[in-house]
């Protein structure tokens, strides 16, 4: 018997839906880089349209349903917490997909149908987030066109539904009447409409229509791109492992995580919520717990600050720890774990235990507070060393360890001493090597940290900056000590003077450097913008100083006891 017009579009619709269900599940696979659970949606989809619609052998009872919907609620409650914000975006990813997944073994009406679509395009949305490939694009438009056809159909499916007569429902009904799917009525009635029932609902005319809706979203959707400003925000940023698409292209970057600085960088990551790192403090003394605000209190620092990267030689908007790494070994000739690095002046005997697990993506350096005593990897994250010159704390050796996993380190730290004559960070490598080999050390030290570490061409790159510092720290024809130069500068780069804090970003004069335009012009910018303004100045003005790239501040989680450190902690100092 040959079909009729309203069964064939009842069999096109649920093969739409089953096609639609399919395709943003498979999407959300790639874009996850993870075949768990994402892949097995077309599996449930096919099953859903074979047994459940067509030949409606089973269906999922509303009880066992409600049932299924707490589990996978319970399931994503498991992986949202204590997880990255990474982490918790995939837990509400697969909470989406588990939930699909029961609505489409539901006997379906107009409201599953919704819902089966609305789940689609949430897991469509999620995944624009989880990668950056070409391909994504490519699928985005294959999926507009899918879900344009299915909404197309499903219109018609509902007008069909309405159209035709329901015996049970319909007082006076035509005998020639019959119900949704069912064949053999020439003419359907409804409340003063007819309509022939061998006339085809997916006609040319309505395949003509949907190509030309296609056609109109996809050249407005590209206008809409084109015309409205765009963030990017790198997967490191949300603590993304890196096998997600977008790092193996190549983006891995939190700010203090790499050699080199760009100004701007900072930026995009001071409004993010991702954690970089939890720690916990330990009294040496007492073995009792220490918070946050004591430990920062003990260490003479108003808030906590965690350090990772140290640089002093600056060239067109970018930051490096030194000019080439190749002219100088020495630096790279790191200390090895458990030996004395910061700060034995500082103390006899170190007063804390610093433990700390930084989440993947897990970068070059290890961030910790300074001074510290020593320094050693938990076994299983690697090799944690320290640059002589810089101080940083660098992970070596962990080749073998899997980079979307945790790394972990303790750091013994001594109680800073407010009557120390000690600078915080010191210069002098000299009182780190041994009597024999000092006038070597004073060599390297001279060499290396005032020639490598230091911008040395400040007057030719930035005159009109080397200028200002040196008028600003020379007063009646005379030079002003260190002291009094470091305090004339900061007072000009406060907000007596004109200068506030602004993450809007702007420039006054393109022709200038951006520090420069910062000074002179703008005078409004973010703290990579203050530090970097003071640094050079100071330079400029011949005292030796360098850009800290780390975090400041810190929040504790109250589920787990531990101190976090967020991106938004993100900061720099000089």
């Amino acid at each position: 018997m040959t079909r009729s017009a309203d069964d064939r579009l009842v069999a096109v619709f649920q093969r739409s839906i089953m096609l639609s269900t399919s395709a943003a599940g498979v999407t959300l696979w790639i874009a996850e880089g993870s075949w768990m659970p994402s892949a097995i949606t077309p599996v449930v989809a096919v099953i859903g349209w074979l047994l459940v619609d067509r030949l409606r052998l089973f269906a999922l009872p509303l009880p066992l349903a409600n049932l299924l919907g707490l589990a996978a609620l319970w399931v994503a409650g498991v992986e949202f917490v204590g997880g990255t914000i990474y982490d918790k975006l995939l837990s509400g990813a697969h909470l989406i997909v588990y939930l699909t997944w029961v609505v489409l073994l539901l006997q379906k009406t107009d409201r599953q149908y919704w819902w089966i679509l609305l789940l689609s395009l949430l897991q469509l949305a999620i995944s624009a987030v989880l990668t950056t490939t070409a391909a994504f694009g490519g699928a985005m438009v294959g999926m507009l066109l899918l879900m344009i056809w299915t909404l197309s159909v499903f219109s018609q499916f509902r007008v069909q539904q309405s159209s035709v007569a329901r015996r049970a429902t319909d007082a006076g009904a035509s005998a020639d009447e019959t119900l949704p799917g069912q064949s053999g009525a020439r003419i359907l009635v409804r409340n003063g409409l007819q309509r022939d029932p061998a006339e085809a609902w997916i006609s040319w005319r309505f395949r003509g229509l949907v190509g030309m809706a296609f056609a109109g979203s996809l050249v407005l959707s590209y206008l809409v791109f084109a015309a409205f400003p765009r963030i990017w925000i790198p997967g490191s940023v949300l603590g993304a492992p890196p096998n997600s698409q977008e790092i193996r292209g190549g983006i891995v970057h939190r700010t203090g995580f790499t050699d080199t600085v760009t100004l701007g960088e900072i930026g995009s990551v001071l409004q993010s919520d991702g954690r970089v790192l939890q720690f916990a403090v330990t009294d040496l003394n007492t073995g009792l717990p220490v918070d946050a605000d004591r430990f920062a209190e003990a260490m003479d620092m108003d808030d906590l600050r965690v350090r990772g990267n140290a640089m002093g030689n600056y060239s067109g908007g970018t930051w490096m720890r030194m000019k080439d790494p190749r002219s100088i070994s020495n630096d790279i000739r790191l200390l090895e774990p458990e030996t004395d690095v910061f700060g034995r002046h500082f103390a006899t005997e170190p007063a804390f235990r610093l433990e700390v697990i930084q989440d993947p993506p897990v970068g070059q350096f290890a961030f910790s507070v300074f001074p510290i005593c020593r320094a050693r990897a938990v076994e299983g994250s690697g090799r944690i060393v320290q640059r002589v010159v810089t101080g940083a704390l660098v992970w070596t050796d962990g080749q073998d360890i899997l980079q979307d996993a945790q790394r972990s380190f303790v750091a013994e730290v001594p109680r800073v001493r407010d009557t120390s004559t000690e600078p915080f960070e010191h210069w002098a490598m000299s009182q780190r090597w041994s009597a024999r080999r000092r006038a070597d050390a004073e060599v390297f030290r001279r060499r290396v940290a005032h020639e490598a570490f230091i911008t040395d061409d400040l007057e030719t790159q930035l005159p009109r900056l080397f200028q200002l510092s040196n008028e600003i720290c020379t007063e009646n024809g005379v030079r002003l000590d260190g002291p009094g130069c470091v305090d004339r500068i900061l007072r000009y780069l406060s907000p007596e003077n004109g200068f506030s804090y602004s993450l809007n970003l702007t420039r006054a004069d393109r022709s200038l450097d951006p520090i420069e335009d910062f000074v002179l012009n703008l005078k409004s910018g973010h703290c990579e913008y203050f530090g970097s303004a003071c640094t050079l100045m100071l330079q400029s003005a011949g005292i030796p100083a360098r850009l800290i790239n780390g975090f400041y501040g810190s929040e504790v989680n109250a589920l787990t006891g531990r101190n976090e450190v967020k991106q938004r902690h993100a900061h720099v100092w000089v």
